[in-house]
């Protein structure tokens, strides 16, 4: 028997069910939804982080939560989570200073208008007390918002190649079943490729999108300079013609929910994501070497397991959001798997990255 060198953990230690995916629907009944806020917010359409309206929606859940006043966001992307906290601050419903790490990316961490950028997890704690010092005390009043993918787990710049491996796990498997004799090399190509910045005009940065548009280039149905061209995933999708039933399956199934505005447009490839994440998640022996560790298993980030569970202990509410559906992380009936938040996993760095 193999000793034991990690600590063990779950997302709901410190979420408890306080948790919403992309179709924002809490996993915390108790608390109002997006399908019941739509209405009374005058929306139509299911916002992405990076829209105000995300923050219109989860404001109204805090409210129906409790009392709060200042809310800290803990991210990893320049992006999504620095749009999520430069709407809360200009909501001006709540104090609001935001926490960007990026592993390696800098020495120290330096303060900017509405976040605080961090080259290191280790530096959470320091940065928490720095938070407390120069804006406000964390208590009942606070919301500590920590988005979930890069950040709870696969940390920035340590350990994000496990969860990115679990996502190509899922679609390599759904596109060996669409092509008998698959390059692994050639679409992991195809994929990068279609993945870049460049065609977030038409993927919307969306893996749904991502994951069917590389199967239709690798397949021939479309050619890169398609991408290019385009003007929607809509009109893609629309001209998709192919001999192989199996792709066609795929992208018809991701035609009618693109129509049906569907937050889920591939379910094929999420409800596979969820498997395959599942799957790297504590499945390693403890005397793997750390580099291998960090590389193909998704484990808890240490430092935000501590101060999250520390922050809650102070009475702040910690909430969970994951622009992901609630397909790649919650089994479907049936199912013996347990949702992604109730996956005990391997928590590394914080306190003692090593029992």
């Amino acid at each position: 028997m193999s000793e034991k060198l990690y600590r063990r953990g779950r997302l709901s230690d410190f979420f408890e069910n306080n948790i919403v995916f992309r179709e924002l629907e809490p996993v915390n009944k108790n608390l109002p939804g997006f399908s019941v806020l739509k209405g009374k917010l005058g929306l139509r359409i299911l916002p992405r982080k990076k829209d105000k309206e995300y923050v219109k929606v989860l404001s109204e859940m805090f409210r129906a939560a409790g009392s709060f006043s200042e809310i800290i966001y803990i991210g990893d992307t320049l992006m999504s989570d620095l749009s999520v906290i430069n709407n809360f601050a200009e909501s001006g419903l709540f104090k609001t200073i935001g926490i960007i790490t990026r592993e390696g990316e800098m020495d120290g961490f330096e303060e900017n208008e509405n976040y605080i950028f961090s080259g290191s997890w280790a530096n959470l704690p320091d940065i928490l007390t720095h938070i407390e010092n120069r804006f406000f005390s964390v208590d009942k009043s606070t919301v500590v918002i920590i988005d979930i993918d890069k950040t709870a787990i696969g940390a920035r710049g340590r350990n994000e190649k496990a969860i990115d491996r679990a996502r190509m796990d899922a679609i390599f498997m759904l596109a060996k079943k669409a092509f008998k004799d698959i390059s692994a090399e050639e679409f992991l190509s195809i994929y990068d490729k279609v993945n870049k910045r460049e065609f977030f005009s038409v993927t919307e940065d969306n893996q749904d999108f991502v994951s069917i548009l590389s199967m239709l280039v690798y397949g021939g149905a479309l050619g890169l300079a398609d991408l290019c061209s385009a003007q929607s995933i809509l009109n893609l999708l629309k001209s998709i013609k192919t001999k192989n039933s199996v792709l066609l399956e795929y992208a018809e199934t991701v035609l009618q929910n693109v129509k049906a505005q569907n937050p889920t447009a591939f379910p094929q490839f999420r409800k596979a994501e969820f498997e395959k994440t599942i799957a790297r998640m504590d499945f390693m022996q403890e005397g793997t070497p750390v580099w291998t560790l960090l590389s193909e298993e998704i484990t808890i980030t240490g430092e935000v397991y501590d101060a999250a569970l520390d922050l809650k202990s102070r009475g702040a509410l910690v909430f969970g959001v994951s622009d992901k559906p609630a397909l790649s992380s919650i089994p479907q009936e049936g199912s013996t798997l347990p949702p992604i938040y109730e996956k005990a996993m391997k928590i590394y760095g914080g306190k003692s990255g090593r029992i």
